[in-house]
């Protein structure tokens, strides 16, 4: 492992990951928000773009858009590994999203698939929920930012 570069370890679903990359993206997407964080190897914010869900949250759409805004952040892919926290049940290989009450259309969609030859970029999905679920008192949990919830999966 480089200078200045910090491994980290991810828990997806039952597995758990120790990852190495040089940088990362964060994006979380909600009802209302898509924020796209881009973090250094140090995991200090460098970048971050946050755009308004579209209206219609149909799968298909929302792949191109995330592609879209994950390509802009980071230009050059000098990210190596995206996550992407999605309010929905996920598979524990974060792979696709099982389910969305919050988003329509959501019923076993393979985001990963569908990002990975967009973006060049390994992808892991996460449910955004379970960020949070170490943390004892649910009040303490909804006061953070998406930039902390993303960065809590990256737990260095």
């Amino acid at each position: 492992m480089g200078a200045g570069k910090a491994k980290f370890r991810c828990l997806c679903g039952s597995r758990e990951l120790m990852l190495d990359p040089s940088e990362i993206i964060g994006v979380d997407i909600s009802s209302f928000t898509i924020n796209c964080y881009r973090f250094n190897s140090s995991r200090s914010l460098i970048a971050n773009i946050l755009e308004k869900t579209p209206r219609y949250t149909m799968p298909g759409a929302t792949t191109i858009i995330l592609s879209e805004i994950i390509n802009h952040i980071d230009p050059v892919s000098q990210c190596s590994l995206v996550f992407v926290a999605i309010p929905g049940e996920v598979d524990p290989f974060g792979r696709f999203v099982i389910t969305s009450e919050e988003m329509d259309g959501w019923s076993d969609v393979p985001l990963a698939d569908w990002l990975e030859p967009r973006v060049h970029r390994q992808v892991i999905v996460l449910n955004r929920t379970k960020a949070f679920s170490d943390f004892d008192d649910p009040e303490f949990s909804r006061n953070f930012s998406s930039k902390e919830i993303i960065l809590n999966f990256c737990n260095s």
